[in-house]
């Protein structure tokens, strides 16, 4: 650990670099892995390039590097139903969905590459479902690649290999193949999400939501219109490219680790500039802004959910105030807000009143990236409008907004970067279950960026927990191999096993920006935040009240954080970076729950006939690696 702090000490000046290059001076050309510079960096009007405000206009990395582009397939994805529909009286049962994997084309924000979808639809289409449903979704892999599909949010409690994560709870599905997920709804209620879990695969466009509706939801009368809204920064890059290229000495266009996103989209929409794009990749610049459309009177809740892989994004509506109603799954206390700030993985419920405009009136709604976390000198948003509109849907056009952003918002150049509960919201439940008074077991993670040696692209500047950075063997899954009594190396993976009751997990986050933190198999409640590290919770003043309840956080720069956890789900559960292009290159760990219950478990059949393949292979790539031990 104080390798990896000095190491972090000492790049801190590269860093500053990395992050922001200096006005006119173009990044070093990088070597290997088919990396080049495809054209030099565009000529701007003098003195344009000396100021970089929030109008100055930078070339993003993408119009200085040159990746080579996946096929463009012949079909072009389609738009998906954004509103959920299920009556949350239906009596439950068993519900089936079918999910086709796919390359589809696409242009979400006007750059046209390949993507990976459900059923054709990016996002994916919304899966609805009432509390105690047993879900059976069949997964058809039409991909080259493997994929695994994860659910997050859902505790998997009796089914824990259903979880979706490759080399923790299953082998992946592979090419050509087939798998379905089958798991009961305990009781959850709210707004979960669906995404890949090979990878970062969910940035090529493989997620959606999944809505679990309840007679006794305290929500259900919230609002007249119920609608989810999707945000997300976006890449042009396929997600292998990328990963492949951030775990290279290289980095990812001369940067070690992924930086500005290329653009922000919202409900699969956004706006890039073509001329700051890789140079002979069709670009469309008139792609028209989302509209979430509603009558005056309405109040419209939205289901805000980020789908991203870096960016903190900051969520607002112009000249409209909203109420917050909902954390990840959890009802909380109402409380007004002119912005919402969101990690990836998270998900907020907000109720909007439709009382400022009349019909054909319009508002800009905007996701603002918080590129100041990690490089100030850019700026990238997404825009799309909230529109008063009173006679039913129809094809009628108006002009765009001419509204301007609230007041006092902070700038992008300098953020917050913190979560909503750690810049003064108390995101209570709505009706609080105290935690446990105390813990039975306590363990501590720190995470820092260093230097990590890979054995086929060798020594990269990445992430991992504990100095360790996780090596993914895709066919030899964690959950098995508890179960079968064997003990988990760190040379693999970071890991912590409780055998009590109740555990705390106290997370450094050592980092000079903020990283959200996401925890498989069941929310945790936030007993506890501050500045600096702690080793132990002995002296420190925790919430034990009406702490937050939440499956992902987002711990600030140089801060701690102590997660209270129920330990009642007994299985090998994941806790990770949600930013996918730091879990992808290593940053996860295990956190492993009764272990002598484990290994009573009986792995399902059909799981078990997933691991035929090489288990020394890892992802990304096929690639076979050391011994594992």
């Amino acid at each position: 650990m104080m390798r990896l702090l000095a190491l972090a000490t000492a790049l801190a000046p590269v860093w500053a670099q990395v992050y922001a290059p200096s006005a006119g001076v173009q990044p070093p050309r990088p070597t290997g892995l088919g990396i080049v510079m495809s054209y030099p960096r565009p000529d701007f009007p003098e003195g344009e390039l000396d100021t970089y405000g929030a109008e100055a206009k930078i070339p993003q990395y993408g119009a200085w590097y040159h990746y080579e582009q996946k096929p463009i397939p012949e079909n072009t994805v389609a738009a998906p139903e954004f509103c959920p529909s299920l009556d949350p009286n239906t009596p439950p049962g068993e519900r089936e969905y079918t999910m086709d994997v796919e390359y589809r084309a696409g242009s979400p924000d006007g750059f046209l590459r390949r993507m990976t979808v459900i059923n054709g639809q990016f996002p994916g289409p919304i899966i609805e479902a009432v509390e105690g449903d047993t879900m059976v979704i069949h997964v058809n892999n039409h991909l080259d690649e493997p994929a695994t599909i994860h659910w997050h949010g859902i505790h998997q409690n009796g089914t824990q290999y259903m979880d979706g994560v490759p080399g923790f709870t299953q082998c992946p599905i592979p090419p050509g193949g087939s798998f379905t997920y089958r798991f009961k709804l305990g009781w959850e209620v709210g707004t979960f999400w669906y995404h890949a879990h090979f990878g970062n695969m969910m940035a090529d466009g493989l997620m959606g939501a999944l809505i679990v509706h309840s007679p006794d939801d305290p929500l259900n009368d919230a609002a007249d219109v119920d609608q989810m809204l999707y945000v997300a920064d976006h890449w042009g890059d396929n997600s292998q490219t990328i990963v492949h290229a951030a775990k290279s000495p290289e980095g990812y266009r001369g940067c070690a680790p992924v930086d500005v996103p290329d653009s922000v989209i919202i409900n699969g929409v956004g706006q890039v500039d073509c001329g700051f794009v890789q140079r002979g990749v069709p670009c469309n610049t008139d792609v028209p802004p989302y509209e979430v459309r509603a009558a005056c009177g309405n109040k419209v809740r939205l289901r805000v959910l980020h789908h991203g892989s870096h960016s903190l994004l900051y969520v607002s509506i112009d000249e409209h105030t909203f109420t917050v109603i909902e954390a990840d799954d959890t009802p909380v206390q109402p409380f007004q807000a002119k912005e919402l700030v969101l990690a990836p993985g998270q998900r907020y419920s907000i109720v909007v009143e439709m009382n400022q405009g009349s019909h054909g009136d319009g508002y800009w709604i905007r996701a603002r990236a918080g590129t100041g976390c990690y490089n100030p000198k850019w700026r990238v948003e997404g825009m799309a409008i909230l529109r008063y509109f009173d006679h039913g849907w129809s094809d009628e056009h108006f002009a765009l907004p001419e509204t301007t952003m609230w007041e006092g918002l902070p700038d992008m150049g300098k953020p917050g970067c913190r979560d909503m509960d750690d810049i003064g919201y108390s995101l209570a439940p709505l009706d609080p279950t105290p935690p446990a008074p105390i813990a039975d077991e306590t363990f501590v993670f720190a995470t820092v960026i260093g230097e990590f040696t890979d054995p086929i692209t060798g020594h990269y500047v990445g992430w991992g927990f504990n100095n360790i950075s996780f090596v993914n063997y895709v066919n030899d899954p964690l959950l098995q191999l508890v179960h079968d009594g064997r003990e988990i190396s760190p040379k693999r993976i970071a890991s912590a096993t409780f055998t009590g009751h109740v555990a705390d997990i106290i997370i450094n986050q050592l980092d000079g920006a903020p990283h959200p933190f996401h925890l498989h198999g069941r929310p945790a409640y936030i007993v506890g935040r501050g500045h600096g590290t702690i080793n132990s919770t002995e002296g420190v003043e925790l919430n034990l009240v009406d702490p937050p309840l939440r499956d992902t956080v987002t711990i600030g720069p140089n801060s701690w954080i102590v997660l209270r956890v129920p330990l009642d789900n007994p299985g090998v559960w994941a806790i990770h970076c949600h930013m996918g292009w730091h879990q992808s290159v290593g940053k996860m760990a295990a956190v492993v729950v009764r272990p002598d219950i484990i290994r009573t478990f009986q792995e399902p059949e059909e799981v078990a006939a997933l691991c035929t393949r090489d288990p020394d292979e890892v992802a990304l790539g096929r690639r076979r690696y050391p011994p594992r031990r």
